[in-house]
């Protein structure tokens, strides 16, 4: 178990290493398993897809593989014991290498062991756990040089699955190969979810990895919280234009990702983004003359926007599905690294007064109309809506 315990559990993992215990502890690997969110998915829509025979996958395990790995074949609400901390230190750093990326967690893709003691590469008779540190040879802990923990690949056995139909439920790690087959140096997903030199300890960078470790330049300490959707703000570029054009007001709206490995947002295609664009005179709203509206299903009543999403729909044509219920993908707008989107509205001008034009740029968790969760609260719950970017000017 990571969770301290200076009794009976001297082993567990967040006795010594402090820091990094604490940054996980707060992160969603730590509630993987016990998100009262994803048990409402689960329970309310993944499970009764099954029963009823509306679903892609036939597994009523699937879940466990990434959310409760050390559980093994197990339903989710089964789950119990130190299975119950999600992705913590023991699983993820026994990982040896990703065996298929297109299966999912412990179910074929990660390949779990235990160095071999036998290492004389390693010293010391006790060999329990990989890193990336090839100098880490604290021999009460045991830790063996691994460099497969410097690459993607380590994430790329939960964060990469396709559909038993061959749709990518979760293409992360796809596509950050292509991202970074254009890169001139090479960028891990480490290097943003597990930045090193953030790590802190006692309001100063951390020096040590354990309590009883050697002290190291904190550039050379990850830390674990594994921050993900909180990154977005940063990465996103919004520029925005706005300006009379004979009887109408033109609103163009600039976006685009940078110093970012995949598209935005990634992950499960639940996940999407809402463009949100007001246009205001001194009477009030002002009427859309061209340029997309937000579709229904986003309840921001009628208002000029533009969904970007992963789009997938089931056998019976409903859209805005989960991957378990999808047969097919009709379309997938999410923003590209390095390709901007210029996005379009003309409004009728106010004809009197100086108008007012406001964009905002909201990441949304699930699909509202057909999320199950809405009303969970506990573990794991977090707003629905993040507003990440805005920007606003007057047209005179």
């Amino acid at each position: 178990s990571p969770v301290p315990d200076r009794g009976d559990a001297i082993w567990n993992c967040g006795n010594c290493h402090r820091n990094s215990y604490e940054e996980w502890k707060e992160s969603r690997h730590a509630v993987a398993a016990s998100s009262a969110v994803t048990r409402a998915v689960y329970e309310r829509d993944f499970l009764p897809a099954l029963e009823a025979g509306r679903a892609a996958v036939e597994d009523p395990t699937l879940c466990t593989s990434c959310h409760a790995p050390q559980a093994g074949a197990q339903r989710l609400p089964e789950v119990t014991g130190v299975a119950l901390e999600g992705n913590h230190c023991d699983l993820c750093h026994k990982v040896h290498h990703v065996e298929d990326l297109n299966a999912p967690g412990v179910r074929g893709s990660l390949v779990v062991t235990r160095p071999d003691p036998g290492d004389d590469r390693v010293p010391g008779p006790i060999k329990r756990v990989y890193g990336p540190l090839a100098d880490s040879d604290y021999l009460f802990m045991g830790p063996a040089y691994h460099p497969f923990f410097t690459t993607s690949a380590l994430c790329a056995g939960c964060h990469q699955y396709e559909t038993p139909g061959g749709l990518p439920a979760l293409n992360t790690y796809a596509e950050w190969l292509d991202w970074s087959a254009t890169q001139p140096v090479l960028q891990t997903c480490q290097t943003c979810h597990m930045p090193q030199g953030r790590s802190r300890e006692r309001d100063k960078p951390a020096r040590r990895i354990a309590i009883n470790a050697l002290r190291r330049p904190p550039d050379q300490i990850h830390t674990h919280a594994f921050e993900g959707r909180e990154l977005a703000a940063g990465v996103i570029r919004l520029d925005l234009e706005a300006g009379r054009r004979d009887d109408s007001l033109v609103v163009t709206t600039r976006l685009e990702v940078r110093d970012v490995g995949h598209r935005v947002p990634t992950g499960s295609a639940d996940k999407h983004l809402l463009l949100v664009v007001t246009a205001t005179g001194l009477d009030g709203p002002l009427v859309l003359r061209e340029g997309m509206r937000l579709p229904d299903h986003a309840e921001f009543g009628d208002s000029p926007g533009r969904e970007f999403a992963q789009v997938l729909a089931d056998a019976e044509g409903n859209t805005h599905v989960p991957f378990w219920r999808a047969v097919r993908l009709v379309e997938d707008t999410r923003l590209v690294p390095g390709q901007p989107v210029e996005v379009r509205h003309v409004f009728r001008a106010s004809e009197r007064g100086a108008m007012r034009v406001r964009v905002e740029l909201i990441h949304r968790l699930r699909f509202k109309r057909h999320d199950v969760a809405g009303d969970v609260t506990g573990p794991g719950a977090r707003p629905l809506d993040e507003m990440i970017r805005a920007s606003e000017v007057e047209v005179k």
